[in-house]
């Protein structure tokens, strides 16, 4: 499946237009003490315009995680390998 609607930043890095964030839970615990880290498992999954091989449009959950190094964070999500920075987030 194809993801739609994004645009390159970096190798495998993309920003994409999300839809709505659903609250599902089951977000856990920080990966560490701190609460910073690279990949913080959030509670949210978003919805997201993707394309399969036979050309047909729908709308797909993807968790969605979190980039914390200092007083803000990143929301993102990963599919096969690459990153895509959410541009409408919480």
């Amino acid at each position: 499946m194809k993801i739609l609607r994004t645009e390159r930043i970096s190798h495998k890095t993309y920003y994409v237009e999300n839809g709505e964030n659903i609250y599902v839970g089951g977000e856990g615990l920080p990966t560490n003490a701190s609460g910073y880290g690279g990949k913080i498992r959030t509670g949210y999954k978003t919805q997201i315009p993707v394309k399969n091989s036979r050309g047909m449009t729908h709308m797909k959950l993807y968790r969605v995680y979190v980039m914390c190094y200092s007083n803000c964070s990143t929301p993102y999500i990963e599919s096969k390998g690459k990153i895509y920075i959410l541009r409408n987030s919480f």
